[in-house]
């Protein structure tokens, strides 16, 4: 249930960001964007909430300085489809995301400035923020690359969603080495969590390095079908061959039209340069 939740936490935001779907009302913020915008990062206790506010006493800041008294914000619990807001009670502990002003602070995003948690999370999310920020802060190439290949190395599915965003966004930027982040990044692609898979996978097509190709080809054949489709569509766009292939057919089918991509990749691998 635990890992369940947390990936319905994070989802919205960061598939929007990567579909391009985001909704026309409400923009979602992953949290690198989030931790990249706001001020003040902390993990605070709900104090009271009420007459349109809610009440936040500080326990620890990840990023910035936490005032010495409660923070007292704007809230309401009226959400949209696009996006629901947290229900919030007394003694619950949330992440929130705020920006200075003038004397005093407000949420960053409105209602996506503070995260609800639950047993198990602060840990997830400070270890995955401080990822971030280690990654921005580091001045080098060297420097940026193994802070990269820590946040996709690392057991910790929001670290590693958060590294597949910022390779899939910034691989152009020649900040950091792709080639070092092929063999986290094929690992990720192999993950049991389908969305860690999908995402990774997509991730592969903006790297565009040939050791990849016999993982996405044996992921044809693997359990799950979703997986097997991301895998087919990333290796037509690379490649520019396109193998019959139906993600819908039993594993057994699907391996049969692996290991014609299998052969097809033996002949050919010398011989083509592949498209990102």
């Amino acid at each position: 249930m635990f890992s369940r939740k947390l990936a319905i936490a994070f989802r919205a935001a960061f598939a929007a960001m990567l579909c391009f779907s985001v909704s026309a009302k409400v923009k979602f913020y992953t949290l690198v964007e989030k931790t990249r915008a706001a001020e003040l990062i902390e993990f605070a206790k709900v104090d009271a909430v009420g007459g349109g506010t809610v009440t936040l006493s500080s326990q620890r800041a990840v990023k910035g300085q936490a005032p010495a008294n409660p923070l007292r914000l704007p809230w309401s619990e009226v959400g949209t489809f696009e996006l629901p807001v947290p229900k919030l009670e007394a003694a619950q502990q949330v992440l929130v995301f705020a920006n200075r002003e003038g004397n005093s602070f407000v949420l960053f995003a409105g209602p996506q400035g503070i995260l609800k948690l639950e047993t198990g999370w602060p840990e997830i999310y400070q270890n995955a923020i401080k990822g971030i920020m280690a990654f921005d802060a580091a001045k080098s190439v060297d420097a940026k690359t193994t802070n990269l290949v820590a946040l996709v190395n690392v057991e910790n599915r929001i670290a590693n969603l958060s590294g597949l965003e910022i390779i899939y966004l910034e691989y152009h930027t020649k900040n950091f080495r792709t080639d070092d982040l092929v063999k986290p990044v094929t690992k990720l692609a192999e993950s049991e969590d389908l969305e860690v898979a999908g995402y990774a996978i997509q991730v592969l097509s903006r790297i565009g390095d040939k050791s990849a190709i016999p993982v996405l080809i044996k992921l044809l054949s693997g359990p799950n079908s979703q997986t097997a489709g991301n895998a087919h569509r990333v290796l037509k766009s690379l490649t520019r061959k396109d193998l019959a292939f139906d993600a819908k057919q039993p594993a057994a089918e699907r391996a049969k039209a692996a290991e014609r991509w299998q052969e097809w990749w033996n002949d050919h691998k010398d011989k083509i340069n592949l498209i990102k």
